[in-house]
């Protein structure tokens, strides 16, 4: 009789009608044009943003002496090396060379 005192009586609950969060047309805009941007991108270019980022980071760490960034950097070497190919060394290279051609020489800055 104890027991049969403290024993809960089952609640009776209204259905609910779940809305879809995909059924918002704006959120469905947005996450196909996502979608969109990261399948349009060539591997050839995934490559050469992370190692124009590796070079950011190399160049931050000779800035600030802190050791981190370049150990970041070597801790992606392996992944950019197995990425590498020969036209991503030569765009990288091109660009590279066409900057520094842009830039002013040590000895034109002195005189």
């Amino acid at each position: 009789a104890a027991a049969s005192k403290f024993a809960r009586k089952p609640l009776k609950m209204a259905d609910v009608e779940m809305k879809d969060v995909a059924a918002s047309p704006s959120a469905d805009v947005k996450d196909e044009e996502k979608k969109e941007e990261t399948t349009k991108k060539h591997p050839d270019l995934l490559t050469l943003e992370d190692i124009r980022e590796q070079i950011k980071h190399i160049e931050k760490a000779v800035a600030s002496k802190e050791p981190r960034f370049m150990s970041r950097v070597m801790r992606s070497l392996v992944n950019t090396r197995r990425k590498l190919a020969p036209r991503i060394l030569r765009r990288l290279l091109t660009a590279y060379l066409t900057l520094q051609e842009g830039a002013p020489k040590k000895d034109e800055v002195n005189e």
